[in-house]
């Protein structure tokens, strides 16, 4: 258990074998499957308390490593294109490599993760800023 009170898993990430919350090891496995990518911090969110204090319900995962540009502008368009349909809130903190979600968004950011990780390098030809956010087209 974590000092969050989160049950913890063993994954392997490049030869070494780390804990992470059993919530988001889906999530740590692929990122850190991607060329390029190394996860660096997680938390799976929810409810809990940390020395009395009320913790942030949502998960997070950090990331870093040479192709962190690649990845935020491919993960951007699918953000936009749930956006449209309005099912996740997902939030890319680009200049810290970080993704945020509320924890029941889980299953649906592993998925647009792996979308974004399948997905041929993006050329935006147009970035509009509107209502609801920025809107990428190829």
């Amino acid at each position: 258990m974590t000092p969050k009170g989160h049950e913890e898993v063993s994954i392997v990430v490049h030869g070494q074998s780390v804990a992470v919350d059993k919530g988001v090891s889906d999530l740590v496995v692929l990122l850190n499957s991607l060329p390029g990518i190394e996860t660096y911090t997680s938390c799976q969110g929810g409810e809990a308390k940390l020395k009395g204090k009320k913790m942030d319900p949502k998960g997070f995962v950090g990331f870093r490593g040479t192709s962190v540009p690649e990845l935020v502008s491919k993960l951007a368009f699918e953000i936009a294109r749930q956006e449209e349909s309005g099912e996740t809130e997902l939030v890319i903190d680009a200049g810290r490599g970080l993704l945020r979600w509320n924890q029941r968004d889980y299953q649906q950011v592993l998925c647009m993760v792996k979308l974004a990780a399948d997905r041929p390098a993006l050329r935006v030809t147009k970035l509009m800023r509107g209502l609801g956010g920025p809107h990428y087209f190829q």
